[in-house]
């Protein structure tokens, strides 16, 4: 009798309700610059604040809009807004599905995340060096285009995904007659275990002169969840043909792993590398690094509401260079490239 009821109030209608998201970062930074300045670089400052509107218009349509607040990943100041992204998705089948508009296009595991993902509270170097600055204007890991993906979870977990992109960043229409091409493949043997690799074809604008050199890069990476304990790895390489002179061939990568100590208390370490240009003898920088995150509402793995502290012991060689602050802050060379204190606070809503 009651069965053709429940039935019906449990059908979906479309289009669904329309769901605000977002979450907000409060960071401080401390790094002596060494000789660069006579002072040690600190400051608070509003890291990301980012909205999302996402909904359903019918069983096989979904679209978001990602709005940010933060100046991004540059140095501009906080609440100079700018759409992040904005996309649909078709979900034609579970092996082929369609997504157009702007959005982070999938080439490896930590420029995908989200940063209220992450475990540490800035991306690797290596990251940030490379994948960050794809193509000719470098769209924190987002441009606009197309992208087909798919998968299946059993009886053994995989996905793939191809994208066709104007590779000139955030809210720019493309400025040559070529498109930057990716594509990403993940395994998962058994839960928890995922292997993945990426490759990224596209024009750059790196080295002299900067007139849109061939940009090749390939990645590989793994990560494990075991109870209380977490590991993952990643390595990249890249080529930047250059017009005249030698390739630029950066490379580098990183392991962490982590432990979940208490219900809301994770230990973290982390060593990464990253070498300005495997051509050259003195480009690389090295950190080690530790943090502790804590939890005031734990969603997932590594998402929530927490306070996290990490600490940097940075060494580069003398031909190396990095931000002061890693993402931001005047650059820095060789023994100036000092260690790095950040903390934040986190809020999603």
């Amino acid at each position: 009798i009651f069965a053709p009821a429940i039935a019906f109030s449990e059908t979906k209608e479309f289009p669904t309700k329309l769901q605000i998201s977002g979450y907000f970062q409060v960071d401080y930074y401390v790094s002596d610059s060494g000789d660069a300045h006579d002072v040690t670089e600190s400051s608070f400052f509003m890291r990301r604040a980012r909205l999302s509107m996402n909904g359903d218009l019918s069983e096989i349509i979904d679209y978001k809009i990602v709005g940010s607040f933060d100046g991004t990943d540059s140095d501009s100041p906080a609440g100079s807004a700018q759409l992040l992204e904005a996309w649909a998705d078709f979900k034609l089948h579970p092996f082929f599905k369609v997504k157009v508009g702007e959005f982070k296009y999938t080439f490896d595991r930590e420029g995908r995340d989200s940063s209220a993902n992450l475990p540490f509270i800035m991306r690797s170097t290596v990251v940030n060096g490379l994948v960050s600055r794809l193509g000719r204007t470098g769209g924190i890991f987002r441009d606009i285009g197309i992208e087909f993906n798919g998968g299946m979870n059993n009886p053994i977990g995989w996905s793939y995904f191809i994208g066709l992109i104007n590779g000139n960043g955030l809210n720019g229409r493309d400025d040559n007659n070529h498109k930057d091409v990716y594509f990403r493949l993940v395994a998962e043997p058994i839960r928890h275990l995922s292997f993945g690799g990426g490759y990224y074809w596209g024009k750059a604008q790196v080295g002299t002169p900067a007139t849109g050199q061939n940009e090749k890069m390939w990645t590989v990476d793994g990560a494990y969840l075991f109870g209380p304990f977490a590991v993952a790895a990643a390595y990249y390489e890249s080529v930047y043909d250059q017009a005249a002179g030698v390739d630029i061939k950066p490379k580098g990568g990183y392991v962490l792993a982590a432990c979940k100590v208490f219900e809301n208390l994770d230990l973290l370490v982390r060593r990464q590398e990253f070498n300005e240009d495997g051509n050259a003898e003195d480009k690389v920088l090295a950190s080690t690094d530790i943090g502790v995150n804590v939890y005031l509402a734990r969603r997932g793995i590594w998402n929530g509401a927490k306070i996290a502290i990490n600490y940097m012991f940075r060494h580069a060689q003398s031909g190396a260079s990095s931000p002061i602050w890693e993402e931001r802050g005047a650059i820095v060379t060789g023994s100036n490239v000092n260690d790095l204190f950040t903390a934040r606070l986190q809020i999603p809503f």
